[in-house]
């Protein structure tokens, strides 16, 4: 029997063990899930802080590059004009210069002219008719030469404003030309800037999505490889606690058949030590009346005492002394009739001789009883009574 409950303690622990390493597997399981999503969200929270700051600083970039365009542009714009301003400075003083040149010229060659013409008149005045003729020819040379002087001072202004103006007509039109390519330039440039920016959100996006639906996928394998534990763990239990309600169901049938039979043989045993007890208390109460016997033979030995006169009068006498010679010892204060009857069984029956007695004789007389027994306070409540 201390077999076979050694035996159901051992399985009752193994099952116990069994039961909360299932238990700890289910709650590790579950707390590696929750870790696993805690992981998931962060990460999420921390790819869409990174996206979001990428994109403010992918954003601000093209906002710097943008306006670091328009001052180019307009530093080139007010270049151009500035440079235009110049060379149109620069030709207006140079038309002017040449103007004032040529009106110098035209100037004194009047001048030269009317002086000439002074002096031609003069002379003329004192030639005769052949030189009047070389003169007139002379002037009608001069004056096609001032003729085409003046053509061609007016071909050459003519042509000089026909020049800037077709100078300033091509400035104009690259100027135009440019600005309309600076301005298809940076169309294109923020159209591509916008288009990245719409490419790069649209592969983030997409990436955000593959990685949501892996870890979905991945929270889902977990979540059915759990639950797939848990059922193989609650059938597993299952089959093992029905095992194990007939296996001890078994053992509970076998034990109460063992106890049945146990208890017959205690009940027996108790019976046999019952009657072993009365007869060895039967064999004690004889050894303590032969003791009492054996004393008081002694002491009527040791004390010699006058021969009564006759029989009733020794009864008498031997009851005196008796009656005398015992005290109630319950009187002291931690003995009880039990400790007084064992007391009675060592020979101590009055207080003197309790008070005459030693500790060490008192416990040596009492045997295993008296080892914890308060002796000595016996004693001095002893002696304090004789007084």
């Amino acid at each position: 029997m201390t077999l076979l409950s050694g035996d159901m303690r051992t399985l009752a622990q193994s099952l116990l063990q069994d039961y909360h390493a299932r238990v700890d597997a289910v709650a590790d399981l579950r707390t590696n899930v929750k870790a696993e999503l805690n992981h998931y969200r962060k990460t999420q929270q921390a790819m869409s802080a990174e996206q979001e700051k990428a994109l403010d600083q992918n954003m601000e970039a093209l906002r710097r590059e943008v306006a670091e365009a328009g001052l180019a542009t307009s530093k080139f714009l007010q270049e151009v004009n500035s440079q235009h301003e110049a060379v149109t400075a620069e030709q207006r003083q140079y038309l002017a210069d040449t103007m004032q040149a040529l009106r110098a010229q035209v100037a004194k060659a009047s001048q030269s002219t009317v002086d000439f013409m002074k002096e031609v008149d003069l002379e003329r005045k004192s030639m005769n008719s052949e030189q009047r003729k070389s003169l007139e020819a002379q002037m009608n040379d001069l004056h096609n030469q001032v003729n085409s002087l003046r053509e061609s001072a007016a071909s050459f202004l003519g042509d000089l404003d026909k020049s800037n103006q077709s100078m300033a007509k091509e400035l104009s039109q690259t100027l135009t030309s440019q600005r309309a390519s600076l301005s298809t330039e940076t169309a294109t440039f923020r159209k591509e800037i916008s288009s990245a920016h719409q490419k790069m959100s649209a592969q983030q996006a997409r990436n955000l999505g593959i990685a949501s639906m892996r870890l979905h996928k991945s929270v889902s394998d977990l979540r059915t490889h759990a639950a797939a534990a848990l059922k193989a763990s609650g059938d597993a239990h299952r089959s093992m606690a029905a095992q194990q309600k007939h296996s001890l169901a078994q053992d509970r049938s076998q034990l109460s058949a063992e106890v049945v039979s146990t208890r017959k043989n205690i009940i027996s045993q108790r019976n046999s030590v019952r009657a072993d007890l009365a007869e060895a208390s039967q064999i004690w109460a004889n050894i303590s009346e032969l003791k009492k016997k054996n004393r008081q033979i002694i002491k009527e030995v040791a004390e010699p005492v006058a021969a009564p006169s006759t029989p009733w009068e020794a009864v008498a006498s031997v009851e005196a002394e008796v009656q005398n010679s015992v005290d109630d010892l319950q009187v002291i204060q931690g003995i009880g009739p039990g400790m007084a009857k064992h007391l009675a069984d060592a020979g101590y029956f009055s207080y003197a001789q309790l008070a005459d007695s030693s500790p060490e004789q008192v416990r040596e007389a009492l045997g295993k009883v008296g080892k914890l027994a308060k002796v000595e306070s016996w004693i001095d409540q002893a002696r304090e009574l004789m007084k």
